[in-house]
Formats: structure tokens, sequence, C-alpha cells
């Protein structure tokens, strides 16, 4: 099964990024960028449940457990991300 991702241009988020990199500790920008996408990825579950809803027969329960919780990266070169993982299949319009 081939998977799907949703890709959103955050060049301007790249480059406050990178001034907080320049701005903190190593330690300090880590632990930052960690409690950022930890917040992130718990307000789109919230806002998915309620968006979902709307257009398919679904409970907000159901919607929160098909959507995982967030994924860090910290790669090399200043590269920082975050993907959240959907499981579960579409459900009826």
């Amino acid at each position: 099964m081939a998977s799907s991702y949703l890709e959103i241009d955050i060049s301007e988020a790249q480059e406050t990024i990178s001034k907080l990199r320049n701005n903190l500790s190593q330690d300090q920008f880590d632990r930052l960028m960690y409690r950022v996408f930890k917040r992130t990825g718990e307000r789109v579950k919230t806002i998915v449940k309620s968006d979902l809803k709307e257009k398919y027969h679904v409970t907000p329960t159901w919607v929160g457990s098909q959507i995982g919780a967030p994924r860090m990266n910290f790669g090399g070169s200043g590269q920082v991300g975050c993907s959240i993982p959907i499981n579960g299949q579409r459900a009826s319009i």
C-alpha cells in the first residue's frame, strides 16, 4: 500500500528556526523544538476531529484514534522535521 503525505511550504518557519538555532544552545534549541512539535501535533488532532465530523459520518473519538503522535526528526545540517502519521481507512461521506 502506498503512503500519502501532505506537503506544506515552511520556508518562513525555516528562517525563524535558523535564527533560533543561532541564538540558543543546542540543548535549548532541541527542547524548544520538541515542545513546539508536541503542541502542534496535539493541536492538529483537535482541528481534524472537529473538521472531519462535518464532512464524514465519524465520531471525534474515532478520528482521534486514527491520528498518531508527532514524530520529530533532527537531522544534520540544521534540518528539523515533524510528521504526524494518520492510520486507518477513509470513512464514508
